[in-house]
C-alpha cells in the first residue's frame, strides 16, 4: 500500500520577533535584543548564532599548524508567558561539543519600568562583555583576554535580583543587582599556579549550591546619552573560601573583589566606533601562598572600528567592510618581590587588527591578525606569538527573508512523498547497520568448524543477537577453506534449507581440464557430512 502525503506551510505563520528600536539600548538589553523566530501565536520563540573559524598561529617559531575550530553553536529559547512575565534562555556547544552550558536561564517579573524581578539562572552583569557576548556583534575571533582571564567570561550562576530602567529625554539611566552563588577556592587552588578567577567555572555544583554558604554580590549602574554613548559601572564580590565546615571555623573569611568601567561610543562626524573597558581584581590571598599569587590584578581592552566602505558588495545592499584594531592589557600581579622589591612582571600585552565585512548587520566574515608577547614571573624575555585567523558569526535568523527561505524549505519537505522518504531511509540504516552475532558465533569461530545444525542452533534465545533482517548470519555460511591448488576441501557442507537430509560421503571426479586443455590429475576429496 503506497501513501502519498501532500502538504504546504503558511509562510504567515513564521514572523520574525520584532525588536523595540524606539528606546535607547544598554548592554544590559543584549539578552533580548536578538533576532528571533516566532511561528503564529505560540508565544514560543528561538533563535540563535554560530561562530567558526581557521588561525595559523605560532609562538617564538614554534607552530601547531592550520587549525580549524568549531568555536560555539548558541541556541535561544523565548517566551512571552504572559504581558509581564518573559522567559528566557541561552544554550552554549563549545568546541563541538566539549563543553555544553547553560549561560541563561530566567523568569522576568516586570513590575514597574524601575522596579523588575529577575530569578534563575542570571548574567552577572560585570563589565560590558559578560553580558554583550554574542560572536555576531564582535569584530574580532577571539574574545577579549581581561573578560576571559580576569573575569570568567561568560560568567552566570543562580540567584534573584532587581533590575530597573529609567527614561528621560535623550538619557537613559538603569541599575541592576543580584544575589547569587559565588566563586570557590579554585580561585587560588588551580592547575594555572596563579591567582585566575576563571578556574571556577570549573565548579558544575554551583548551579545547585553555594560552595560556602555566603551568596556573590553584583552590581551595576549604567547611564546613556543618544549623542554621547554608554558608561557602566559595576561590582562583583563575596567570600570565595570555604571557612567553616558542620559548625567547625576552618579558616576566616577570605573575600574576593572585582571593579569594571565600561564605555562605548559611536562618533558622529567619521561613524567610528569604539569600545572599552577596564577591570580591577583584589584578592584576600593567605600568606601561606607564595609571592606568585598575586592579591592585585588589572587589565582591559580599548576596539576601534572605522567603517572604510558601504556599498552593493556581491548582490548585499547594504553591506560594510571596517578597518579594526584591538589594543589589550592583562596584568595577573601587581607587586613587587619581597626579597628585592623588583616588580613582578606577570602580564600579557597584545594588537590585533583586522579587516571586517559585513554583509548585513548580523552576520560577520572576519580576518585578523594577532600579535601578543608575554612575560612570565621573573620577567625574562617575553614569548611571542603571531599568526592569522580568519572566520565568521552569524544568527540564524539574520532578516525576513530568512524566514521565507525556512518556509520553502518546509514547503519543499512536506510536498514530498513523506512516506516513502522515511521509508528508505530506514532501510538505508538498517542496510547499514552491522551485524551483532558477533558473540553468538565465537565457539563456532574458536573451532574453525562450518557444519551447525539447524535442531541445536537457535539465534532468537540469544540476547546479544540483534541483526537487522539484512543480515548474514556469521556462523551459519558455508565456510570453505583454499590449502593448495591441487588440494582443495569442502570440509563439513551444511544442510541444506529445505529440510532434506545432508550429502553422503561421494567420490569426486579428480580429472580437471587445465586451461591449456590437458587434464589434470588430482586427488579424490569427498563431500563429508
Amino acid at each position: 500500500m503506497c501513501l502519498t502525503l501532500t502538504a504546504q506551510v503558511d509562510s504567515t505563520l513564521f514572523k520574525r520577533t520584532q525588536q523595540d528600536t524606539s528606546k535607547l539600548l544598554l548592554n544590559m538589553d543584549a539578552g533580548y535584543n536578538r533576532p528571533f523566530l516566532s511561528v503564529s501565536k505560540l508565544p514560543v520563540a528561538v533563535g540563535g548564532y554560530v561562530e567558526a573559524n581557521w588561525q595559523h598561529l605560532g609562538t617564538d617559531g614554534v607552530s601547531e599548524g592550520h587549525q580549524f575550530q568549531m568555536r560555539r553553536l548558541t541556541l535561544f529559547i523565548a517566551s512571552s508567558i504572559s504581558r509581564r512575565i518573559k522567559f528566557l534562555s541561552e544554550i552554549e556547544f563549545e568546541d563541538g561539543t566539549k563543553e555544553i552550558n547553560i549561560e541563561f536561564a530566567s523568569v522576568d517579573f516586570e513590575f514597574h519600568p524601575l522596579l523588575n524581578f529577575r530569578g534563575g539562572i542570571v548574567m552577572n552583569p560585570i563589565g560590558a562583555f559578560n553580558q554583550n557576548h554574542d560572536g555576531p556583534k564582535w569584530e574580532f575571533i577571539d574574545r577579549p583576554i581581561s573578560a576571559t582571564q580576569l573575569l570568567p567570561a561568560t560568567w552566570s550562576n543562580v540567584g534573584f535580583g532587581l533590575y530597573g530602567k529609567l527614561y528621560k529625554d535623550n538619557w537613559v539611566y538603569a541599575y541592576e543587582t543580584y544575589l547569587t552563588n559565588g566563586f570557590d577556592d579554585q580561585i587560588i587552588s588551580n592547575s594555572e599556579n596563579k591567582t585566575f578567577l576563571p578556574a571556577s567555572k570549573l565548579n558544575k555544583d554551583r548551579f545547585e549550591e553555594s560552595f560556602n554558604g555566603v551568596p556573590l554580590l553584583t552590581a551595576k549602574v549604567a547611564i546613556r546619552n543618544k549623542k554621547i554613548g554608554e558608561l557602566g559601572l559595576s561590582y562583583m564580590g563575596g567570600v570565595y573560601n570555604k571557612f567553616q565546615e558542620d559548625g567547625l571555623v576552618l579558616d576566616e573569611k577570605r573575600r574576593h573583589h572585582s571593579w569594571a568601567i565600561d564605555f562605548n561610543t559611536v562618533v558622529s562626524a567619521t561613524k567610528t566606533y569604539f569600545n572599552t573597558e577596564w577591570v580591577v581584581n583584589k584578592v584576600d590571598v593567605p600568606s601561606t601562598y607564595g609571592q606568585q599569587y598575586g592579591d592585585k590584578q588589572m587589565g582591559g581592552f580599548l576596539d576601534i572600528v572605522q567603517p572604510i566602505i558601504r556599498q552593493n558588495i556581491f548582490g548585499f545592499d547594504r553591506s560594510v567592510i571596517n578597518a579594526v584594531c584591538r589594543l589589550e592589557y592583562v596584568d595577573w600581579n601587581l607587586g613587587e618581590f619581597d626579597e628585592t622589591c623588583e616588580d613582578i612582571a606577570e602580564y600579557i600585552v597584545a594588537v590585533v587588527p583586522g579587516i571586517i565585512w559585513r554583509p548585513n548587520s548580523q552576520t560577520v566574515i572576519r580576518l585578523n591578525y594577532r600579535y601578543n608577547w608575554q612575560t612570565d614571573l621573573l620577567g625574562n624575555p617575553a614569548s611571542k606569538t603571531a599568526g592569522f585567523q580568519f572566520g565568521f558569526s552569524s544568527y540564524f535568523l539574520t532578516k525576513w527573508e530568512s524566514c521565507n527561505s525556512l518556509h520553502w524549505f518546509f514547503v519543499y519537505f512536506c510536498d514530498m512523498r513523506v512516506t516513502r522518504f522515511l521509508f528508505a531511509m530506514y532501510l538505508i540504516a538498517l542496510s547499514v547497520y552491522p551485524c551483532s552475532d558477533k558473540e553468538t558465533c565465537a565457539d563456532e569461530r574458536k573451532t574453525g568448524v562450518a557444519f551447525v545444525s539447524v535442531t541445536d542452533h537457535d539465534h532468537t534465545s540469544s540476547e546479544v543477537d540483534q541483526c537487522t533482517p539484512f543480515c548474514i548470519c556469521a556462523c551459519c555460511a558455508a565456510h570453505i577453506q583454499l590449502n593448495r591448488l591441487s588440494s582443495i576441501a569442502f570440509s563439513n557442507l551444511i544442510h541444506n534449507t529445505c529440510g532434506k537430509q545432508p550429502f553422503t560421503s561421494k567420490s569426486l571426479c579428480s580429472t580437471m581440464q587445465s586451461p591449456s586443455g590437458k587434464p589434470l590429475n588430482l586427488p579424490s576429496t569427498s563431500l563429508m557430512e
